[in-house]
């Protein structure tokens, strides 16, 4: 696997600090890293009430089953700790319709679970959906699933480098293309505006239920963000935005654009 360590203009890390791809020994740390920047800086996961310990496991049997491909990249501090994860993996998982034998989370014991699970799958078949009609299904591609820095290291340009990391990682492997959904104005940030390809307010996207029928996971979410994003904003003496409605938007192309583009945002002076 590809290791590297962080130097030049890119962060104003010290240079202890090491992008590797991710290894078994990363998994514990980086399902850590994970969970505890989507629970705590994700708005959906407030939403849907989505509890950390239980996202961490889900973190860390993802990881298990994903390290092997060496696609997902890692930041290591000295002291050994994951302090940046992005995670990524061979896209045709995601494009394989879900089996009839996939089971959802129980809609009782835990709602919130089954509501991501169901917000997965409705973004996959859409990607599917994209890929198909895009000829895309008969090439490597690399799926994008997470970002995370924790909070100290932020403004630091730490996801361009892990991104890059990734890029080269995969082009190593003979992907060609690559795909991400963001659903916040930074994440978006992080890749080409001109390869967006699929636009959609979050609350209006629709999965079917095998209980519940056709229903959309996060509705209402953007009426309850707007909401809960004015209030900060008048605490601070600012005044309410009018539209703060929060997108999921996909962008799709070839990796060598992505990467391109995460090293100029790494290096950018």
């Amino acid at each position: 696997m590809v290791q590297g360590t962080v130097t030049g203009p890119a962060l104003s890390l010290p240079t202890t600090y090491s992008v590797h791809s991710l290894g078994l020994h990363h998994i514990e740390s980086a399902a850590q890293t994970l969970s505890y920047c989507f629970t705590k800086n994700e708005p959906i996961s407030s939403f849907m009430g989505i509890k950390l310990d239980t996202c961490t496991q889900l973190y860390r049997e993802l990881l298990h089953r994903i390290y092997r491909e060496g696609l997902t990249s890692v930041l290591v501090a000295p002291s050994g700790l994951v302090e940046g994860v992005v995670l990524c993996h061979d896209g045709m998982e995601v494009l394989e319709p879900p089996a009839a034998t996939d089971l959802l989370p129980d809609l009782h014991t835990d709602p919130g679970l089954r509501n991501i699970e169901l917000l997965r799958r409705a973004r996959n078949a859409k990607m599917r959906l994209h890929c198909a009609r895009r000829g895309l299904l008969d090439k490597k591609l690399l799926y994008l699933s997470m970002g995370a820095v924790l909070p100290h290291l932020r403004g630091s340009r730490v996801a361009p480098m892990l991104l890059q990391h990734t890029y080269e990682c995969a082009k190593a492997q003979g992907y060609e293309h690559t795909f991400v959904f963001c659903s916040t104005k930074i994440s978006a940030s992080l890749f080409p505006p001109w390869l967006e390809s699929v636009k959609d307010e979050i609350d209006t996207m629709e999965a079917v239920d095998p209980i519940r029928g056709r229903i959309r996971p996060l509705e209402g979410a953007n009426e309850w963000y707007t909401a809960k994003y004015n209030k900060t904003r008048l605490i601070a003496g600012k005044k309410p935005a009018k539209d703060v409605a929060r997108y999921s938007t996909l962008y799709e192309g070839d990796i060598d654009d992505f990467l391109a583009y995460s090293r100029k945002l790494a290096y950018c002076l």
